[in-house]
């Protein structure tokens, strides 16, 4: 079964689930705002399970069932699509939410002494991306824009010619290789290197 298909099937508890007509629902899906932070997490009969992060599900109730269980249910994932499953008497299912951490644990697990990692090096020093767009101040952003890409830029090329420029025995071999492709690359853009 497709999507579109599940989309249509459950149209009706979709939209009274994330507050959209069914129109809406059917014509533009489920959105990520529609997904909560919490999981679903299947456990059948047998002792085999499925978990689905950002998701929700959605049951029918079998009013032919004595102890009205529900029979059958739709998953609805964020990042690994839609699903419909017969849930049996002997069958789980449950909304798993994971608390969110108080700001008081994260500031009580962070070292404000500790050097940065390369990653975070590595976001700091990117130049932001799409702020500008519909933004009274375009141009401004735009030139600031320009202006950090430039710099980091410029870093880049200081450190491809230093290594490039160093002894054989100084730097990796692989590391110097590199820095030398680096250097015809930006030599190809018109960059001085």
């Amino acid at each position: 079964m497709t999507a579109k298909d599940l989309l249509r099937r459950w149209k009706r508890p979709l939209s009274q689930r994330i507050g959209r007509s069914e129109e809406a629902v059917l014509e533009d899906g489920l959105l990520a705002s529609d997904f909560p932070e919490s999981s679903v997490h299947i456990v059948f009969e047998d002792g085999s399970d499925l978990t689905f992060r950002r998701a929700f599900y959605l049951g029918d109730i079998d009013q032919r069932a004595v102890d009205q269980s529900i029979c059958r249910v739709a998953v609805f994932s964020d990042h690994v699509g839609y699903h419909e499953f017969w849930i049996g008497p002997g069958d789980r299912i449950d909304a798993v939410v994971r608390p969110k951490a108080s700001l008081a644990d994260l500031l009580e697990k962070c070292n404000p002494d500790a050097p940065p990692s390369d990653e975070d090096r590595a976001w700091d020093n990117m130049p932001p991306v799409g702020r500008e767009f519909g933004s009274p101040d375009y141009e401004r952003l735009m030139e600031q824009d320009r202006a950090q890409f430039e710099l980091n830029l410029a870093g880049l090329i200081r450190e491809c010619s230093d290594l490039a420029e160093s002894r054989v025995g100084d730097i990796d071999a692989d590391e110097r290789r590199d820095a030398i492709n680096v250097q015809i690359a930006l030599q190809e853009l018109g960059q001085h290197v």
